[in-house]
């Protein structure tokens, strides 16, 4: 190697080493991201209580109803609880759309004993104060997975009615 060409060959070497040991400044900054809980709800099927024949079957005996139910999928770690109003009608009452006693039907909602299909009806009544929403449990199953919730209900018996098809409109609401 020629004289001429090393000297500029140690000075380029000089110059690297000293920027790859210069001191550069630093900073460190914090990422951030915040999960809140969240629910969206669906609703299937109707609350049926299939037909009402208060000269018999239901002339002292109450008719269950059953068939719809609810689906959350919720943020993991939320603990939603659902309350159910008294209907459209007001105080849970079935209407054939005609006015009087004798057009309406008084009915109630059941709380289900659990969360999913195999679930059943208890005797407890589902209602909108704290005392009476129905606790779903802490979500424990990815958002992506529905947790079912069961509808259930009761219409007493021994109802002096009129013939007709009575329905009503329920609301729900989710709290988590």
């Amino acid at each position: 190697m020629s004289r001429k060409l090393a000297v500029p060959l140690a000075l380029a070497a000089a110059l690297a080493v000293h920027d790859a040991s210069a001191a550069f400044p630093t900073q460190q900054f914090q990422a951030k991201a915040v999960v809140a809980g969240n629910c969206t709800v669906s609703e299937s099927g109707i609350l049926d209580f299939g037909n009402y024949d208060p000269l018999t079957a239901n002339a002292s005996t109450a008719q269950a109803g059953a068939g719809a139910s609810l689906a959350l999928l919720c943020t993991r770690g939320s603990h939603p609880h659902i309350a159910m109003d008294n209907g459209s009608n007001g105080s849970r009452l079935l209407f054939n759309g005609g006015g009087g006693a004798n057009n309406q039907l008084t009915y109630d909602i059941l709380m289900p004993s659990g969360n999913g299909a195999v679930a059943t009806a208890t005797a407890t009544s589902w209602g909108s104060t704290a005392a009476t929403k129905y606790d779903v449990g802490v979500t424990t199953v990815s958002p992506t997975t529905a947790t079912v919730v069961e509808i259930f209900g009761t219409i007493s018996g021994g109802q002096d009615v009129v013939p007709g098809t009575y329905t009503d409109l329920v609301t729900a609401t989710v709290d988590f």
